[in-house]
């Protein structure tokens, strides 16, 4: 049991000392992720105008679809 103890306690001292160390590579994994790709791409005016052209004109063929057929239907 006390190696086991033992072991706990070392393993224990070393998460500490790694928790301890700054990581420099973080920001950099962050810039490189998808994460910060789709954080950029949203707020892209481009993408932004698009995105409400597209959905503006869902938009309109949902019910616009249904209108002009009671229209053309009688």
């Amino acid at each position: 049991m006390s190696d086991r103890d033992t072991e706990l306690e070392q393993l224990k001292a070393r998460v500490a000392e790694l928790e301890a160390q700054p990581q420099s590579n973080d920001l950099e994994w962050l810039r490189t992720s998808n994460v910060f790709k789709r954080a950029e791409l949203a707020t892209n005016p481009t993408f932004l105008r698009w995105n409400a052209i597209i959905v503006l004109g869902g938009i309109a063929l949902f019910f616009g679809i249904p209108i002009l057929h009671l229209i053309l239907s009688k």
